[in-house]
């Protein structure tokens, strides 16, 4: 699994600091596959780096840098942030 220390805790369907759009609810991902990251625009990397992930068929677990404990956590195989993989996961906000 490869690791992904960013600046927010989830993937969400929409960027948690902009305006949801009107008549839109966000949804925060417990795991989302390579081909939504693709096909949604889900900006939370870019299209070389998941079209690699899912050529390679690597999983990668994205958590929040900001809380010190994660790099731990996610070394020792908690259940934080969002795993990029194959299938989609999703949860209301």
């Amino acid at each position: 699994v490869l690791l992904l220390a960013k600046s927010i805790d989830f993937v969400y369907e929409y960027d948690p600091n902009k305006p949801i759009p009107e008549g839109k609810e966000n949804f925060k991902y417990e795991k989302v596959s390579y081909l939504d990251i693709l096909s949604k625009e889900l900006s939370v990397i870019d299209t070389t780096a998941a079209a690699l992930l899912k050529d390679n068929s690597l999983p990668a677990q994205l958590f929040e840098l900001g809380n010190g404990d994660n790099i731990v956590n996610a070394v020792r195989g908690d259940n934080i942030g969002t795993l990029i993989c194959k299938e989609t996961i999703k949860k209301s906000v």
